[in-house]
């Protein structure tokens, strides 16, 4: 399942990552792209938890930023992703996981 955030107001979809059976989170990473620097899950916490921030789903369907933040928690006790870095665009973050710099689904 690919979750998706949007600001208040705009109508501007930015994915925040990926949660499959078995696996831990795969977040997409933003080096100050877009006007983002999303680099860890410590960054991501800290930006969700802003209230002009709306979290939802592949299916469009919204879910409360607790909720997501629970469910990548809980994938740490999963698999890790291999990190295969050809072209320097996926890195590990300090709780080990995995980000990707390009969109993925």
């Amino acid at each position: 399942m690919n979750y998706f955030f949007i600001r208040k107001n705009s109508s501007i979809r930015y994915h925040i990552g990926k949660l499959s059976v078995g696996w831990a989170f795969l977040f997409r990473g933003y080096d100050n792209e877009e006007g983002l620097t999303l680099k860890s899950f410590q960054d991501w916490e800290i930006f969700l938890s802003d209230d002009n921030i709306t979290v939802f789903t592949e299916a469009d369907e919204a879910i409360k930023t607790t909720t997501l933040l629970n469910k990548i928690s809980q994938s740490r006790t999963e698999k890790r992703q291999a990190v295969e870095d050809n072209d320097n665009k996926r890195w590990c973050d300090p709780e080990g996981f995995v980000f990707d710099r390009d969109y993925f689904c």
